[in-house]
């Protein structure tokens, strides 16, 4: 079963955890991505699993991440692997135990130069780490502690920050960016003071953090190579689980309902608010995108909004699947890939042109 959770030294256990009593398969997959038909499948671990996972999730919630060479899963407690093209297992590596109060796992891997990166944030904090695996081999090439409890976010790559990359992790106690080739911490601001799930977003300029439970913060930050400032702040809109977008100079911000705030991305003052799709989702869970200069939005009910960008709210589509979507929508080379909950749909033109 699963181990004994506690917030502020109190039991806590999640209504909506499970899954932490019996065995699980958990595998990686490939498909043609013209067909659609499955080219191979592999079991990655199959066993009993450390901690819960809440019932609308699976153990699978990760993000894949793939150099073109070989692609990078990861599990959790139940291990990192990679695989290459081929289906052959290059490395599995398992980095330990650890919990996120029995609701299971949020972050994603991150790529870069010869480093694959997770952000392991665990339970009240004590265990809390970030590490640098060597892609090629899966051997540790470096590993910070940080002092911050569970998190659910992915750490964002800032590829160019006065002429060097930064890799921003949020928190709840801490903001904290590292240098991504020694996990090196370059600077640290206070902390989102709220659960840490959504996906920081970044103008070149500007990084737009941001948490929706149990209090809304949106933050405007300026990232230096020596620091970084808060530029403004914004204390309503934001959803429990789903991102934000930055594009054109506004920052659109979607609350659980699907209500759209859109700030002016330097200033942070409030352009609109109130913007509402004509089916509002139960809960929101899948992030914002922007696809030809319009905002995508998929909703558990099945839905996806388009709504159009800049100063004034309006939906400008409506197109309906009937299950619902949970996660958020990847665009690749002119083709939208939806997960849906039993499927999954391809939209718009295929070929196998790498």
């Amino acid at each position: 079963g699963a181990p004994t959770h506690y917030i502020d030294g109190q039991v806590f256990k999640h209504p909506q955890a499970m899954g932490s009593d019996r065995s699980h398969t958990l595998k990686v997959i490939a498909l043609d991505r013209a067909s659609g038909e499955i080219r191979w499948s592999e079991v990655a671990y199959e066993g009993r699993v450390y901690d819960d996972r809440h019932q609308g999730a699976s153990y699978a919630s990760a993000t894949a991440v793939t150099d073109g060479e070989r692609a990078y899963f990861y599990f959790g407690s139940q291990g990192a692997y990679a695989y290459d093209f081929d289906g052959n297992q290059v490395w599995g590596i398992d980095l330990g135990d650890f919990s996120y109060f029995g609701v299971g796992l949020g972050t994603s891997p991150v790529l870069y130069d010869n480093v694959l990166i997770l952000q392991i944030d665990d339970g009240e904090g004590a265990g809390s780490f970030i590490v640098g695996l060597d892609k090629k081999t899966g051997d540790e090439l470096w590993r910070t502690p940080r002092a911050v409890e569970a998190s659910w976010a992915t750490p964002l790559l800032l590829d160019d920050v006065g002429g060097v990359p930064q890799l921003l992790t949020i928190g709840n106690q801490l903001l904290i960016a590292y240098d991504p080739l020694s996990g090196e911490e370059l600077w640290q601001l206070d902390g989102l003071h709220n659960n840490a799930v959504h996906s920081p977003v970044w103008d070149g300029e500007l990084v737009y953090v941001s948490a929706g439970y149990p209090r809304n913060v949106i933050r405007a930050v300026r990232p230096r190579r020596g620091g970084a400032e808060v530029v403004w702040e914004y204390r309503k809109g934001a959803a429990y689980v789903a991102s934000n977008i930055v594009y054109g100079g506004y920052l659109y911000v979607t609350n659980d309902k699907g209500i759209i705030t859109c700030l002016d991305a330097v200033t942070g003052e409030v352009v609109y608010a109130g913007g509402r799709v004509p089916v509002p989702p139960s809960m929101l869970m899948s992030s914002l995108l922007v696809v030809d200069d319009k905002i995508m939005m998929s909703t558990p009910e099945g839905d996806t909004f388009w709504i159009t960008t800049g100063p004034e709210f309006s939906v400008d589509g409506h197109n309906s699947l009937d299950e619902p979507i949970l996660s958020t929508p990847a665009i690749v080379e002119g083709t939208i890939y939806l997960r849906g909950r039993t499927h999954l749909y391809a939209i718009g033109s295929v070929d196998n042109e790498p």
